[in-house]
């Protein structure tokens, strides 16, 4: 018992020393300083870690910052009409120059997917006016088509600009988003990476513990291990704010004020490194695929 107390409080104080993110304030931070949901202190969460006269625990968590090699970018265009043919017509011109000029760029047709989305009827109100009241009439002006394009490429920034470029000349602006994806032999060498990495941080852990005395092999019942993937997209990870600072007295001399709509800025921010044991490729230049693993080993001890 008292060799498993023994570890349990230097287990903490390992768990304690961990990676540490640091970087200037920003624009960001200064928003966050004159927001009323800004907060002192950032809740802490520390490592998950069950012990009890009996049961040992012992996690092994790492992240895999990986480059993704291809990604799936989704364009949305919108068309009205005044007849239903006149509508497709113009919305065929559209889409067929754009899809020119993916061809020019060695885009495959099997690379490109046009996803419909809707067709419907668009109404408008006619106001009739009689002698003594006005009626406003819902009534049909024209047809409204959506498509979506989705478009395989390589996760390359010039190509992708040249998209964009593309897609602006057929007056296509909503870009939608952008799903990354691996290579199944990429996928498979990343996990394979962090399994091997996962043994070696347990083995490295149980080691040390053997320095104070503490060996998983006297009294031990059975053993247990478990483990887990998880891979974080990064179009999920971007967060907005907006950078400005309002020092005019007018609110407190005024009931009403109109206030201008501020511009919003968006960033990437990764996962925290905070709760990991070990981080592959920390620095991170571009957004990229997040690969977290967990491997967890559990110890049953005979009971004296």
């Amino acid at each position: 018992m008292k060799n498993y107390c023994t570890l349990f409080l230097i287990y903490i104080l390992l768990s304690s020393f961990g990676l540490v993110e640091a970087q200037d304030m920003g624009n960001y931070n200064y928003n966050r300083a004159n927001s009323t949901q800004a907060t002192a202190a950032e809740e802490v969460r520390l490592q998950p870690y069950i012990m009890n006269d009996s049961t040992l625990v012992i996690n092994a968590k790492l992240l895999f910052n990986i480059r993704p090699t291809e990604q799936v970018a989704i364009f949305s265009l919108v068309q009205s009409g005044k007849t239903l043919d006149n509508c497709h017509e113009l919305m065929n011109s559209r889409l067929n120059g754009f899809l020119n000029g993916l061809t020019q760029m060695t885009i495959s047709t099997e690379a490109i997917y046009i996803d419909v989305i809707s067709q419907v009827p668009t109404f408008e109100y006619e106001i009739e006016k009689k002698i003594f009241s006005r009626t406003a009439n819902e009534v049909p002006t024209g047809f409204e088509l959506k498509k979506n394009v989705h478009i395989r490429c390589k996760n390359d920034s010039q190509t992708f600009d040249k998209i964009m470029i593309l897609a602006a000349q057929q007056e296509i602006y909503d870009y939608v988003k952008s799903e990354y994806y691996l290579s199944q032999n990429q996928y498979t060498a990343v996990s394979d990476s962090l399994r091997n990495e996962g043994i070696r941080i347990i083995e490295k852990k149980l080691n040390q513990f053997k320095k104070l005395g503490f060996t998983t092999t006297e009294n031990l019942a059975y053993k247990t291990f478990s483990e887990d993937f998880d891979l974080v997209d990064p179009h999920k990870r971007y967060q907005s704010y907006e950078a400005f600072n309002n020092t005019s007295n007018l609110k407190r001399n005024y009931k009403n004020q109109q206030d201008m709509e501020k511009s919003k800025t968006f960033y990437y921010t990764g996962v925290s490194y905070t709760d990991y044991d070990l981080v592959i490729s920390p620095i991170v230049l571009e957004p990229t695929l997040q690969m977290a693993y967990q491997l967890q080993v559990r110890y049953v001890f005979k009971r004296k």
